[in-house]
């Protein structure tokens, strides 16, 4: 009977490590800036149908967003952009809601309301100065209208469009 005394202990000694283990790993991967889950992401799953006829809206109004500038400084970064009607011309008097991540942390992002001035300017302010890719959403309202963009931004911008 003495022989069986040490296989218990032997059984709790792995059971235990098992447990630390999982532990730490859990610890590591949801400290992981790297690491997001899409906020919302089973609403915006169901509302898909509405989502895809609010695109088509966007894309009827023919709306383009030209990315002018991107002015970094320590600790921040502001994105400015222009948002022209089908003619060329200033959309002006909408405003709205933007998020931007960078792809390296996508569960850092960064969220506010813009508002277009009268040439159809708009800076979105980053409080960060993280060159790289971002991805960049952008809804805009103006009375009965409706505008949703996203796109991917290599920050800092090089050079102005042409």
């Amino acid at each position: 009977m003495r022989g069986l005394f040490p296989w218990p202990g032997l059984i709790f000694l792995f059971i235990g490590t098992m447990v630390v283990v999982q532990g730490a790993t859990l610890f590591f991967a949801l400290g992981d800036e790297g690491f997001s889950v899409v906020p919302d992401y089973d609403a915006k799953a169901e509302a898909w149908d509405a989502q895809a006829a609010e695109s088509r809206a966007s894309q009827a109004l023919g709306w383009t967003v030209t990315p002018l500038r991107s002015l970094v400084s320590p600790g921040s970064t502001r994105v400015e952009l222009r948002i022209t009607d089908p003619d060329g011309g200033p959309v002006t008097g909408a405003t709205g809601h933007y998020e931007a991540f960078h792809n390296a942390r996508p569960n850092l992002r960064h969220e506010g309301t813009v508002q277009l001035d009268e040439g159809g300017h708009l800076t979105i302010p980053i409080a960060d100065d993280r060159p790289g890719w971002w991805q960049l959403s952008l809804t805009l309202a103006r009375g009965s209208s409706h505008f949703q963009h996203h796109a991917k931004l290599l920050l800092p911008l090089t050079s102005p469009p042409l």
